[in-house]
């Protein structure tokens, strides 16, 4: 699978020390453009805050993801993990650029898929 750990981390760790960067990408980033469950859930959140013009924070977000009692893959503990995005270093130009990059690969991602897809229907064969 086609995917950036690295640059979904610097987004949302980015987010939350730079908040004032989301009306700039807010039109064009989502959660389909995160591959990981986590990072999905944690964009959404964020995103939400943000759209509904309220401040969130590391204690908030964590706060929020214990409420929907969610059971995330390796059993990751969600203050442990928001904690350690809070640490990403990033400037606001940074995480613009972050963004950019992601949804090339969210774009690559997406090719990937279709030929996928192109692929099962040629290998069943028939009168294509």
């Amino acid at each position: 699978m086609v995917y950036s750990q690295d640059l979904e981390q610097k987004v949302l760790g980015g987010l939350l020390k730079h908040q004032e960067v989301y009306p700039e990408i807010a039109s064009y980033l989502s959660s389909d453009d995160f591959v990981h469950d986590l990072h999905q859930t944690i964009y959404s959140l964020i995103s939400r805050a943000l759209n509904d013009r309220e401040t969130i924070d590391k204690s908030i977000l964590i706060h929020r993801l214990k409420n929907l009692g969610i059971s995330f893959r390796d059993n990751v503990d969600p203050s442990d993990y928001v904690n350690s995005l809070t640490l990403i270093q990033a400037s606001p130009k940074s995480i613009v650029q972050a963004v950019k990059e992601l949804k090339i690969v969210t774009r690559r991602r997406e090719f990937v898929e279709v030929a996928d897809n192109i692929k099962r229907k040629m290998l069943k064969g028939g009168n294509m």
